[in-house]
């Protein structure tokens, strides 16, 4: 119902852009995802390839990849801890990186829940560079002078990925 023509609370105006796309990143509210991997619920459901493909294709700029240790050095992509589908992570990064600005060119943020050791997290950036390339924001676009001036704006990172996690 929220994403059809009858729900009359929606103003269609809102699904262009029409603001101004030169603020720094931090001034928008980013559609995210969350647990985008799965195709259900957070214990038991599948994980999918499809269901990052679905996220971005309904315009999400933030999906999420719950990264652990898998077998023989081949980080998995699941919701730890549960009964949830494995995929290799190896097997995310193509179809991300296929459908990441078929909707939009603003930059597409991937959010890392990462629980690997560190030489499958080696893989997992090797990965990231081999598959998004130029894309991937490997350094700080702007000189931080001010607090405000430390993220670039949405326009400065179109068809852009941005890697986003916590040091551990």
């Amino acid at each position: 119902y929220l994403y059809s023509a009858e729900n009359t609370i929606w103003n269609p105006v809102r699904n262009a852009v029409y603001q101004d796309m030169k603020r720094p990143l931090s001034h928008y509210f980013i559609s995210s995802s969350h647990n985008t991997y799965l195709m259900g619920d957070q214990f038991r459901s599948e994980s999918s390839i499809e269901a990052y493909i679905r996220s971005l294709r309904d315009n999400c700029r933030c999906v999420e990849i719950d990264c652990w240790d898998g077998p023989n050095g081949d980080p998995i992509v699941y919701h730890g801890h549960t009964l949830t589908s494995k995929i290799k992570f190896r097997d995310v990064l193509p179809p991300i990186n296929e459908h990441a600005f078929v909707v939009s060119p603003y930059p597409l943020i991937i959010s890392i829940e990462n629980h690997c050791s560190l030489p499958q997290q080696k893989i997992m950036a090797d990965l990231f560079k081999d598959v998004f390339k130029e894309q991937l924001v490997k350094e700080p676009l702007v000189d931080c002078k001010l607090e405000t001036d430390c993220y670039p704006s949405p326009d400065k990172l179109r068809n852009r990925v941005i890697l986003k996690h916590k040091k551990p």
